[in-house]
């Protein structure tokens, strides 16, 4: 799917729906991975509560490491100063040719989050519930890829 966002650049969900997100649940570090069948997430650990996962890095374009670090850390205190505990997580393509530095975060609406990525330039954000991964446009903070997910543990130092 293929479509405007803000700022005129063509936005392709194609490119994210296969994504995978690392992140720790429960303590334990993970990655969600999309699936194709309807089957629901029945791996532990279970995701409880909405978690979603926003980037600050290559806001709508490939920008410099240090760039990218530096919005990275300030993404960190714009949630802290909003009220939230970001924690660190990483969304990567399947085949993990790339990976971004990103935060985890619950407590956020669709609203919020999608807010929070149009003021870093980001075009879209992974919204996971306890039984699908979402990709949100961040533009109109619509759904445009929704899949059903399992869980895999990473092993120790895979982060």
């Amino acid at each position: 799917m293929t479509s405007d966002f803000s700022g005129g650049q063509s936005f392709d969900s194609s490119q994210f729906e296969h994504s995978i997100v690392r992140m720790q649940v429960a303590g334990v570090l993970v990655e969600i991975v999309p699936v194709v069948d309807e089957s629901p997430a029945t791996d532990p650990p279970k995701i409880r509560q909405t978690v979603h996962v926003i980037s600050a890095s290559n806001p709508g374009f490939l920008d410099s490491d240090e760039n990218n670090e530096r919005q990275h850390i300030y993404m960190s205190h714009r949630l802290r100063e909003l009220g939230f505990e970001p924690l660190p997580a990483i969304g990567a393509s399947a085949d993990g040719q790339w990976q971004e530095a990103s935060w985890a975060v619950t407590g956020l609406t669709r609203l919020q989050v999608c807010e929070l990525g149009r003021e870093f330039g980001q075009v879209a954000v992974f919204e996971i519930d306890s039984r699908r991964i979402q990709v949100v446009r961040c533009a109109d903070s619509v759904v445009v890829s929704s899949r059903p997910y399992r869980v895999v543990e990473v092993p120790i130092g895979g982060f």
